[in-house]
């Protein structure tokens, strides 16, 4: 019996279900072969948007990049002070990843699959991601309203305590992902702010 196949896949339905698989199995798990049978359709199909995994994976990358500065560029150049332009930008950033929680891996682990040229280019908006946090934390040290002599210390202290929100947070849990967030900003920036 042949399987029926569907030719109505869409490409954004292709990355939803190749993110969860990836989430789930790791890169080296996944194949376009079990993605087609997943997708009830044909790796012809999925050929028509991607010609191979490293492609899917780049381009579930990119747009979870894409989606944290969306969110975040626009706090970034507000007029707030560092420790409220600071816990907005938390905020913002666990709910990227609690509604990107599928690409969440690929984003944090995943990339590392990718080939010379796609990881350095990936490294370089990460970087640039991560400079965002550092300049904001870098003012509030220089206001004096962060300890730390350290701007980068306490930035990846800040992004890895959110990143691992991917790992626990289940939307059918006890709290929403804005409580989840705000909880989280609270906590850190109480860690971060200098006590008179």
């Amino acid at each position: 019996m042949q399987m029926q196949t569907d030719t109505r896949i869409t490409k954004e339905q292709i990355k939803a279900i190749a993110a969860k698989m990836i989430g789930q199995k790791g890169f080296l798990g996944f194949t376009l072969d079990t993605l087609a049978q997943t997708l009830n359709t044909s790796k012809d199909a999925i050929s028509a948007y991607y010609t191979n995994e490293e492609d899917l994976l780049w381009d579930i990358a990119l747009d979870c990049g894409n989606a944290f500065f969306r969110r975040i560029k626009p706090i970034y150049e507000a007029p707030n002070p560092p420790k409220r332009k600071l816990e907005l930008m938390m905020i913002e950033h666990v709910k990227v990843l609690i509604e990107n929680i599928n690409a969440a891996a690929i984003f944090l682990h995943e990339w590392r699959h990718l080939s010379k040229e796609r990881k350095e280019e990936y490294i370089a908006l990460r970087d640039a991601y991560e400079k965002l946090f550092r300049d904001v934390i870098e003012q509030g040290i220089q206001d004096t309203v962060f300890r730390g002599p350290d701007a980068k210390m306490n930035t990846l202290m800040v992004l890895s305590a959110l990143n691992w929100t991917y790992q626990w947070y289940r939307p059918d849990g006890i709290m929403s992902a804005d409580e989840v967030a705000s909880l989280l900003a609270d906590m850190l920036l109480n860690g971060l702010v200098r006590r008179i």
